[in-house]
């Protein structure tokens, strides 16, 4: 966890004390925007992180989730993470584990619509770091 504090004293509490900050980005593949794709950040901490679903234009936004919830509590902790992007037809998307999935249906197998590496936090590439401030990404995959 890279945070600005001293990591073997770090705690829960310590951590929920930091200023919660905003992420938005793109994501493009082929040179166009992917709408409907679900973008996760994994905290390398092990402990935090949160899932978009790109909007039509391929933007994702952390203020855009959370509808109900005041702006003081929506956010997500500076620090490095994983990313992960998928897009899949077939099935149905559902919430497991804190993370959205896709479940196979019957008759209606699942196809991934993005190069599937960057669905695994292990094969996708994606680090980035969030600090205070402007996380302004464009996240631009290939094959």
């Amino acid at each position: 966890m890279t945070n600005g504090a001293n990591n073997e004293m770090c705690n829960d509490t310590e951590q929920r004390e930091y200023v919660l900050i905003n992420v938005d980005g793109t994501v493009i593949y082929d040179g166009q925007p992917v709408a409907e794709a679900t973008v996760t950040f994994l905290g390398i901490d092990g402990r935090s992180g949160a899932t978009f679903i790109t909007n039509r234009s391929g933007r994702f936004s952390l203020f855009d989730i959370g509808i109900g919830i005041p702006l003081d509590y929506r956010g997500i902790y500076p620090g490095d993470y994983r990313v992960t992007i998928s897009k899949k037809e077939g099935g149905r998307r559902t919430v497991m584990g804190g993370r959205i999935v896709y479940v196979e249906e019957e008759g209606a197998p699942q196809r991934s619509l993005l190069p599937p590496r960057y669905a695994q936090p292990e094969t996708s590439g994606i680090l980035v770091t969030l600090s205070p401030g402007e996380n302004e990404f464009v996240f631009e995959l290939g094959n």
